[in-house]
């Protein structure tokens, strides 16, 4: 049961930030003045939305994910990222000790970006301009991290997929039934997100 829960919330999370980027790309095709654009994204909306999911489900699993050559095969990006028929394989990032520093300092880095636009906001509110704070936002969103990690020594590594015998070993795997589902709902959801 609490495996399922998860689960099911790991594909709500992750389906409602792809849905909702891709329906506001196509919501935004529609309103395109470019003829072609604005008809190839009410087409996408049209046509997803009439298909039914269980059949959308089943293209995404059978028809592309199976049809996906064996592990010897796969497609590779970089020797880095690989794909086939039992997933999509990744580097996998783990944590060493003084990691949480690292995460401390880009918290904190966070908070001093947020108290800057406010302040800024504040400025533009009462003298009715301010000075742009986008350099100093990014400045403190990434030297913070960046120093505290090289005092550290970088203390996060990451383990590739290898190839070892009949299947690939080490990394992070994405199981072809959960891409088949996050891309099946998320396409279909999206359809509804564009037309609204």
């Amino acid at each position: 049961l609490l495996v399922g829960i998860l689960n099911t919330l790991l594909v709500a999370v992750v389906g409602i930030v792809l849905a909702t980027g891709l329906g506001l790309i196509i919501g935004i095709g529609q309103l395109s003045s470019n003829w072609l654009v604005a008809k190839l994204c009410r087409a996408y909306v049209v046509t997803l939305r009439n298909i039914p999911l269980l059949l959308q489900l089943f293209f995404w699993y059978f028809a592309v994910l199976r049809a996906l050559p064996g592990p010897r095969d796969s497609w590779s990006l970089f020797d880095v990222l690989f794909l086939n028929n039992r997933g999509l394989y990744l580097p996998h990032p783990s944590a060493e000790a003084g990691f949480g520093y690292v995460a401390l300092a880009f918290i904190a880095g966070v908070v001093g970006s947020v108290a800057i636009w406010w302040r800024q906001g504040r400025v533009r509110e009462q003298a009715g301009d301010a000075a742009p704070a986008g350099a100093i936002v990014l400045a403190l969103l990434v030297l913070p991290p960046l120093v505290v990690s090289a005092v550290f020594g970088f203390p996060l590594r990451l383990t590739f997929p290898v190839l070892e015998g009949f299947n690939f070993e080490g990394g992070l795997v994405v199981l072809p039934e959960f891409m088949a589902l996050v891309v099946a709902l998320s396409m279909y959801t999206a359809s509804y997100i564009g037309e609204i």
